[in-house]
């Protein structure tokens, strides 16, 4: 069977700084006024996210040390050379294009000259860290998570973007070292290792013991924006965006999980959100049961959250309907006791992984062989094994390890990125290959 991929040019260069491909929206992907957070027994449609914003060296296997793709839920953007290009569905400025025509292929996006370098794509909104460590968000603003104390989206006018996009206040002194954006939120990882989020907060994404959203009242930026609350000295080495939770690897090593609690997502053995209350922060908040492996990186998705151990091993939680933990069931797993710790199943991918992605309803992995195996939900081709397929996998025994194809790349991978309507793969030539129903001319 042939697979729908294109295929562009990509100059990759290491980076400094990391960065995370945030999740998309369930819905349609039509513009605003923005959906609300999809319940698992809504019928729930495909969506997803990127690898975890990485502050810091890890252990374990070698990958990227920045996120060079970043995946919306109908748009794409592509980092090269401290540019930034981008394409897809352009409805309320997340190309950055100050209008809102679709473009089909990648196109630059003016910021003043700043290089860039780190990405992150919420559901409609794009935004990057800049050389100098500044932050700056376009597109969708209905819940301020553009961070600029206002819901005015950017990017959709004329003279929005380039010098007149405004910097996201982060306090005084304080600059970004990693970015991350959810939904219809967004979350930084600042140089004193610390974690502050703005947008969206009806599940107590933001963490911070309420449901207000933060960052559409420029009162509420800055200095007024407190750092989230993950226990005493806590420090954050990296940290992942899903689409109503997150989840930080502490320097210490343990993983702390907080946002929307369905369905086990945040590992913790019930289904209870946490951030949404005071007293829930914190020391309060458990560490994640990881029996005492030591995670390289976390990916979180639109409904589950998946993590890469450094010994190349790939473990996910969560929601399960469409096979995307890839443990031959559709099980949930993460909201019942007895299910982390020892008992949390590896995902079989048939050898070890440098690099996981978890998409809305699908997840996807680098191989050290650099092949890319990706599991879950494919209505829509997001596994890239072929339109013609519909069959998810991953839900079913027999279906993982050996079993399970590869996406055909025509190379090696170095990195992956999982979304709702587009998913790429980095190969080590410097190509870059989508896959999905939204991809470049030639797909």
């Amino acid at each position: 069977m042939s697979t729908r991929l294109a295929v562009f040019s990509c100059l990759f260069a290491s980076l400094s700084l990391a960065a995370l491909a945030g999740c998309e929206s369930s819905t349609s992907g039509e513009p605003p006024p923005a959906p609300a957070m999809p319940q698992p027994d809504a019928g729930l449609s495909d969506s997803g996210t990127s690898p975890g914003a990485d502050a810091g060296a890890d252990a374990g296997p070698k990958r990227p040390s920045s996120s060079p793709l970043a995946t919306g839920a109908s748009h794409a953007c592509l980092l090269e050379s401290g540019a930034v290009r981008c394409w897809g569905r352009n409805d309320v400025g997340q190309l950055g294009q100050s209008g809102v025509t679709e473009s089909k292929t990648p196109v630059a996006v003016d910021l003043g000259g700043a290089k860039v370098s780190a990405i992150a794509a919420g559901a409609y909104h794009t935004c990057v860290i800049t050389d100098a460590g500044k932050v700056k968000c376009w597109g969708e603003n209905n819940d301020g998570q553009l961070g600029l104390g206002d819901r005015a989206r950017r990017g959709e006018q004329p003279g929005q973007m380039g010098a007149a996009l405004p910097d996201v206040d982060l306090g005084v002194g304080r600059t970004a070292k990693a970015i991350g954006a959810g939904y219809f939120h967004t979350c930084a990882v600042l140089d004193d290792a610390s974690v502050v989020c703005w947008g969206k907060n009806d599940m107590g994404q933001l963490g911070k013991g309420h449901t207000t959203s933060l960052g559409d009242d420029p009162a509420e930026m800055g200095d007024a924006l407190a750092p989230i609350a993950l226990g005493a000295g806590a420090r954050v080495r990296s940290l992942a965006v899903g689409g109503g939770h997150n989840c930080a690897l502490l320097e210490s090593g343990a993983v702390k999980c907080w946002g929307y609690g369905a369905d086990g997502r945040l590992g913790l053995g019930d289904t209870t959100t946490r951030g949404d209350k005071p007293d829930q922060m914190g020391d309060a908040l458990p560490a994640v049961d990881l029996a005492g492996k030591s995670v390289a990186m976390l990916t979180g998705g639109g409904l589950h959250t998946c993590a890469l151990f450094t010994d190349g091993a790939v473990s996910c939680w969560g929601f399960n309907r469409d096979g995307e933990l890839g443990v031959g069931s559709a099980t949930s797993v993460g909201g019942a006791p007895g299910q982390m710790g020892a008992a949390l199943a590896k995902t079989d991918l048939g050898a070890p992984a440098i690099g996981v992605s978890a998409g809305y309803n699908h997840s996807c992995a680098v191989l050290e062989t650099g092949a890319v195996k990706c599991w879950g939900q494919n209505a829509n081709d997001e596994l890239g094994i072929g339109s013609a397929d519909k069959q998810s996998r991953g839900d079913q025994p027999g279906e993982m390890g050996a079993a399970l194809a590869a996406v055909e790349l025509g190379g090696k991978a170095s990195f992956v990125a999982a979304g709702r309507s587009i998913s790429c793969a980095l190969l080590e030539g410097g190509a870059t290959k989508c896959w999905g129903p939204i991809v470049p001319p030639g797909g």
